[in-house]
């Protein structure tokens, strides 16, 4: 019975590391996106700033307005990246505490077997 309970322990510690690895790609896969708003953000509100000659208030304008865009965007996409990472740990953490009960239950399983062939 140890052993078997060291196989699914190990089993479950597998699961949880590929799911804090998948988390893991996912936040860098947002933080990704937050800084592609950021500098299309940037350009727009550059390139608007640039048509300032002729209508100098209504540039500013939708400058800042791009640039409150993408702001927003790259705090959105933060805080998920973030929440994902912490998320992450957590599953990494459970697997290390998985890996660890199942190095208990494999110590435990000759003293399984020992006590088994006693028996018959």
């Amino acid at each position: 019975q140890a052993l078997n309970a060291a196989h699914q322990l190990s089993a479950e510690a597998a699961t949880m590391e590929k799911l804090a690895d998948s988390m893991k790609s996912t936040a860098q896969a947002s933080l990704n996106d937050a800084k592609v708003a950021a500098e299309q953000g940037r350009a727009r509100a550059k390139a608007e700033l640039k048509k300032s000659v002729l209508h100098p208030a209504k540039s500013k304008a939708k400058a800042n307005m791009y640039a409150g865009e993408a702001l927003s965007v790259v705090q959105s996409k933060t805080s998920i990246a973030d929440k994902l990472l912490q998320e992450a740990a957590a599953y990494r953490h459970e697997a290390t505490q998985f890996h660890i009960q199942a190095d208990v239950a494999a110590a435990k399983a000759p003293a399984d077997l020992a006590a088994a062939a006693k028996e018959l």
